[in-house]
């Protein structure tokens, strides 16, 4: 808990404002308690300040009257009086504050007051649903030290006070909207004598940001946009999202919380639940502490791009008006972070220059053939290890993998990554690849590595796994380098070797429209573009060729 003004505290991990004061020594057997402590559910400074002033005078006028005696006990009948005199006072006081303001309000600020109202209204509503009481004890404590009147908290009367307090809250909230919007057509006895009747199918419970989680997840699953692993790592970015906004209504997200959540992103390290001194932390403790390394500028822009798709979602369903995060990103070299994560050619002299590769010693197939294929096609790991025999066929005499998702158990990055890509001279020539497809077709195989097991995130959770160790035996430990620099190390040969732009695109599998190969060697009559440019790439491997 951190101290703010008089009677004010937050806690560092909550977006709102308590009350507390201490009772009095010699009251603390009467009262029950050594402090009395609520919420003010609302993280604006002034209105909570107005709000802790209020209770302050009403607790040290309750403390003076026990200490003079007993009370009088409220009836049944003096209920709707009191409440309605109680909320008229709260009304009136309200507006002698708008009075005092020393200037305008900013249109955030008055925004702010109107959801905090909605939020508040939204928890009362479930409270009475529940009947849990319990937020209504210390405005029922405030009405009854007002009037000078006492109820025993165990009583039946108690018990209705509270519930018809809760009930006024509901009708003075709503009009203490409408008044910070410049409405003024409705006084609180019209409100509680019209309001439950003519409104009371206008308002709806506002809905959080947790509320819709489930609902945008399902959608996109549903929808067949999004793989079990997609969903899991959508689910942790709006996990984080949620940790550093906190679980507010969807309406009050603005620009400044929006600001507020990149800032904190960019000083939050990346996996901090799997990060032990961080595991139990909230985001507030985390950003306290030292020597955290914080997450990539990729990381922070795909957090950032994930939950931005998000908010556009909420947005075309009704939930936002705006998506606040709409071209957020952290700009990053991209240039220097490629020629990063690719593969340099003495690296590339390590990794093939062993047995594996020279004297053909491996315990299963893609040992051999993942790394070759991936320098050679520029295809994702998991694109590769799900290849089917029949993925591998002839487009006007060329030979192609054809990266496609005909299989209930394939998957792709999206639909633009399908794709024919014509194999590489040396794939064909030196190291007969078709010919290898061929056997395994003889041998009554369908898969070209029958050995690896499909799981949640596709056939390449094991292959990942098994090149990462690899790798390392080899000596190379940069973190950067993964299967993926095989991909970059491509795309970066075929950029030197000045292939165009659209042709590059096509067979990375980053075009905006599916165009096949065929399709495209046929719209510009030329068969072999897409093999003139794959026969650019030229990697002196020195692999023998496998023979059958």
């Amino acid at each position: 808990m951190t101290a703010s003004p008089t009677y004010l505290v937050k806690q560092a991990s909550s977006p709102v404002y308590y009350f507390r004061i201490r009772v009095p020594e010699e009251l603390v057997s009467q009262v029950g308690r050594k402090e009395l402590r609520c919420s003010l559910r609302t993280g604006y400074l002034r209105e909570a300040k107005r709000s802790a002033n209020r209770l302050a005078a009403w607790s040290q006028r309750l403390f003076l009257k026990l200490k003079a005696g007993k009370m009088p006990e409220v009836t049944k009948q003096q209920i709707p009086q009191l409440i309605n005199q109680y909320f008229e006072r709260l009304l009136q006081e309200d507006e002698e504050g708008r009075a005092r303001r020393s200037k305008p309000l900013q249109t955030i600020e008055r925004d702010e007051i109107v959801q905090t109202c909605s939020l508040l209204i939204a928890d009362i509503k479930e409270s009475l649903s529940l009947s849990d009481l319990s937020q209504a004890n210390l405005y029922v404590d405030n009405l009854l030290s007002k009037v000078g009147l006492d109820c025993p908290k165990e009583s039946d009367i108690y018990s209705m006070l509270c519930r018809e307090m809760l009930k006024g809250l509901i009708n003075y909230l709503t009009l203490n909207q409408k008044r910070e919007l410049g409405d003024y057509s409705e006084s609180y006895q019209l409100c509680v004598a019209t309001h439950a009747s003519s409104q009371a199918g206008k308002l709806k419970t506002s809905k959080r940001f947790s509320d819709v989680f489930p609902e945008y997840m399902d959608e996109k699953e549903i929808g067949g946009n999004w793989t079990a692993k997609t969903r899991s790592e959508i689910e942790a970015i709006l996990q984080l999202f949620k940790d550093i906004v906190g679980d507010i209504p969807i309406e009050m997200f603005n620009y400044e919380k929006a600001r507020d959540y990149k800032q904190k992103l960019m000083k939050i390290p990346a996996n901090r639940n799997k990060i032990k001194s961080c595991r139990e932390k909230s985001i507030d403790d985390i950003l306290l502490m030292e020597d955290i390394t914080p997450m990539s500028v990729r990381t922070i822009n795909k957090n950032l791009e994930k939950t931005s798709s998000f908010l556009k979602w909420t947005v075309k369903n009704g939930y936002l008006k705006q998506n606040f995060l709409e071209g957020m990103v952290v700009k990053e070299k991209r240039s220097e972070q490629d020629e990063r994560q690719i593969f340099t050619p003495d690296d590339l002299s390590i990794l093939f220059n062993r047995k594996i590769f020279i004297e053909h010693r491996f315990k299963h197939s893609y040992f051999y053939w993942l790394p070759i294929i991936g320098l050679y096609t520029g295809m994702r790991i998991n694109e590769i290890c799900q290849l089917y025999l029949d993925d591998f066929y002839q487009v006007e005499g060329i030979w192609t993998i054809d990266v496609n998702m005909n299989k209930d158990d394939k998957k792709l990055k999206s639909s633009s990554s399908k794709r024919l890509i014509p194999l590489h001279p040396f794939l064909t020539e030196k190291l007969h690849l078709p010919e290898y497809v061929d056997h395994l077709r003889r041998t009554g195989e369908q898969r070209l590595f029958p050995e690896l097991k499909c799981s949640r995130d596709g056939y390449g959770t094991s292959a990942s796994k098994w090149f990462g160790r690899y790798k390392k035996t080899c000596g190379i430990n940069d973190n950067d380098k993964a299967f993926h620099s095989f991909r970059h190390t491509f795309i970066n040969d075929l950029k030197k070797k000045s292939v165009p732009e659209i042709m590059l695109k096509e067979l990375a599998g980053h075009k905006e429209e599916s165009e096949t190969f065929g399709r495209y060697a046929k719209k510009y009559e030329v068969p072999q573009l897409f093999t003139e440019a794959i026969s650019k790439i030229d990697h002196d491997l020195k692999i023998k060729a496998l023979i059958f």
